[in-house]
């Protein structure tokens, strides 16, 4: 059955360490489209999330492209 539409989903528990370690926090927003070739179950993407609590980040800029790349990776579609 055909249809259209996609996941938004708000990223509230996004968190990361910078450069030197202080901890950083911001509330992102994921589209993802029913063109996929994989679905993302929404638990995992959490501990996905939360594998970043303890990663270091230079700046926002790279958290942003990390989570494109691998999302674009894992579900071999466009992001919104």
């Amino acid at each position: 059955m055909p249809f259209h539409g996609a996941d938004i989903w708000t990223l509230y528990e996004l968190s990361w360490l910078n450069s030197q370690g202080l901890p950083q926090v911001a509330v992102g927003h994921v589209e993802l489209d029913y063109t996929s070739v994989n679905l993302i179950e929404s638990k995992s993407f959490k501990l996905y999330l939360n594998s970043f609590n303890q990663t270091r980040f230079d700046t926002w800029e790279t958290v942003r492209q990390t989570l494109e790349r691998d999302l674009r990776a894992c579900r071999r579609a466009t992001l919104a």
